[in-house]
Parts: C-alpha cells; structure tokens; sequence
C-alpha cells in the first residue's frame, strides 16, 4: 500500500484551488456499476444516479448521398480538428446531433480528474496502451483497460482515468449529442479559472477537484492532462 503524504497532498490541493479558483467535495455514492468495461464482468447491483436525460434533436433535415462529399465522410489518420487536448475526428452536428467522435493522447503518469456529465452517456475505445478507471467516485469500481478495450460510461456517474504506465495511451471518446463537445470547445478557449468554471456550468460538467491530490499521490501520478503545471 502507498503512504500518503499529507503535507504533500495538502500542497498539491493549495495548487489546484489557485489554479482553478473551486473546490468543490461533491462526491457520487454508492454507486456500483454492471458492464462497464468488457474484459472485467461486474456482478454488483446497478445504483445509478437519478438524472435527467438529453433530449436528441429529431427536426434535423435529412441528407442524400448526392449531399455529401469525400472530405465530409472520411478522416485520414493525422486529421481533425485540434480542440485543447483532444482531435475531433466527427462533429455531432455531422451525425445528426447524436454522437461525437474525439481522439486524445494520454501522456505516462497522467489523469482525468473524477468528474459526471449530467446529461451525456459516453463511452471508450483504446487503441493503444493501457488505462486504469475509477467509475462511481471513491469506493466504486476500479479496472484495468488494456489496448482494444471498450469503457462504458453511463449518464449521471462519475468517472476518472489515468494512465501509470510510462508509454502513450491513445484512445477514442465516443460522446451522445453534442454537450461534450461544447464543454470541451469553450474549456479549452476559456483563458481564466472562472471561464472554465462557466464552461462546465453550461454544459452541466462537475468536476470533484477535492480528490485529485490523493488521487495523484496513491497512484504517484505527475500530471493532470491539459493543466499546466
């Protein structure tokens, strides 16, 4: 088991309370979550967290093939649209607003902070490398992802990743309608705390940044991906 230095988490949460401007101890309970990830079988009660869901646009006007082109229907490796940390390879509004398609590259001994979308059902692919998740805040269930792995990440439920190993992991995000893709857009051009504060307002994104330091310290992670240190 790892020793927790307290002095060092403490130091480590100051950082995160100046560079963010919140600290916010909301915290998922109780949460035990089946099917998660297709190589680790659950067999725990589902006790998801109540929500309201997105309502998908269904007034869109549908398209013929004669609508498109090559270069609206294909992404060649190495194209999209750089957005902070993330490359969208589809925009929602090209898929009538459904789903979105990211790709990240998640540097050895970083992490995304524990975090829920109210209002978007995601889910993840790894291409290559390997990731460790957390799904349903502090006591919920931890898993190894290895390369092909698939992650389901339900509505309303917190989840965070991270990856120890000291090699790239290289993944696609799958995200349902288009809010995610907002939130990321506007936190990635937001230049202050309190702009990203208001980016997740809007999008109904609520980061738990009150467990990242231990979080960091028991998994001796060195990064939060997309913070500058």
């Amino acid at each position: 088991m790892v020793k927790i230095d307290h002095l060092e988490c403490l130091k480590l949460t100051m950082r995160l309370i100046l560079k963010f401007s919140i600290l916010d101890w909301h915290s998922v309970n109780g949460h035990s979550i089946n099917g998660l990830v297709n190589i680790t079988p659950a067999t725990r009660n589902l006790q998801p967290k109540t929500y309201m869901s997105a309502t998908l646009k269904t007034d869109i006007p549908k398209k013929s093939a004669a609508d498109y082109t090559v270069e609206d229907l294909l992404r060649r490796p190495g194209e999209g649209e750089q957005c902070g940390v993330a490359v969208i390879k589809g925009r929602a509004s090209a898929l009538s607003e459904q789903f979105g398609i990211m790709e990240v590259l998640l540097p050895p001994k970083n992490m995304i902070p524990p975090h829920t979308h109210e209002h978007t059902a995601q889910a993840v692919f790894v291409i290559a490398g390997e990731l460790e998740f957390e799904v349903g805040g502090e006591g919920g269930l931890r898993f190894t992802a290895p390369t092909g792995s698939y992650i389901l990440k339900p509505t309303g439920v917190q989840h965070c990743f991270w990856n120890a190993t000291n090699e790239m992991v290289q993944y696609i995000e799958l995200s349902g309608g288009s809010d995610f893709e907002a939130f990321s857009e506007d936190a990635s051009a937001a230049m202050t705390p309190i702009g990203i504060k208001k980016a997740e307002n809007a999008h109904d994104v609520d980061f738990e940044v009150g467990r990242v330091p231990k979080l960091m310290l028991q998994h001796r992670l060195k990064g939060i991906h997309g913070l500058k240190a």
